[in-house]
């Protein structure tokens, strides 16, 4: 089994764990925690066939003030269409949010949910996801495909396109630092606020 499949694969079971989550005696935390880990681990064994850039997009990019830049924008921007898909649209986070609520009732949750998993997606989705389909498309037609491919581990259709459309500006950050660092402050930030809306709510 080759990475692609692996992180397919993968990713596949974090959808369906977000979605159907088995009994009340399931924990949903830990549940989580091990997929994003079991990620980790297929990057990690399949290291050597990720293109270098990959691996390099974990520092620190060398122009900190882009880096800050684009962790604001990206930021500002998410909750921005954030706002706009409530107020314009009508669409209920809160329904979505509530799809979350299994995940982040304990640290482990928490920390799986603001620390863990912004910091696995942005490599899978950002670098490897980004790096990989460059291969074969224009790095913007790569970029767009990994945000799809982001928005659909997400837990309901709302969350699904808000996350897609978040995909693209957070690939552009990437794109623009070549680093996945801006991407995750500001993606492990959002999440952070969405679980700090959802326990206020």
């Amino acid at each position: 089994m080759n990475l692609v499949l692996s992180l397919v694969l993968l990713a596949l079971a974090q959808g369906l764990l977000l979605t159907q989550i088995a009994a009340p005696s399931f924990h949903a935390s830990a549940g989580l925690a091990s997929i994003m880990g079991l990620q980790l681990l297929a990057l990690w064994k399949f290291r050597t066939s990720l293109p270098a850039a990959t691996l390099s997009a974990v520092r620190l990019p060398p122009a900190l003030a882009t880096a800050a830049l684009c962790s604001v924008g990206v930021f500002a921007f998410g909750l921005l269409i954030g706002a706009l898909a409530n107020s314009v649209l009508g669409v209920d986070f809160a329904a979505s949010m509530t799809l979350l609520r299994p995940f982040v009732g304990d640290g482990i949750g928490i920390l799986a949910v603001c620390g863990l998993a912004p910091l696995v997606e942005e490599i899978v989705f950002r670098s490897a996801a980004i790096e990989l389909l460059a291969s074969r498309f224009a790095r913007s037609v790569a970029m767009v495909l990994a945000a799809i491919a982001f928005g659909f581990v997400h837990a309901s259709f709302d969350a699904q396109v808000f996350a897609a459309l978040l995909g693209i500006a957070l690939g552009i950050s990437y794109l623009v630092t070549r680093s996945i660092v801006p991407g995750y402050v500001a993606h492990a930030a959002l999440n952070v606020c969405s679980v700090v809306w959802m326990h206020k709510g």
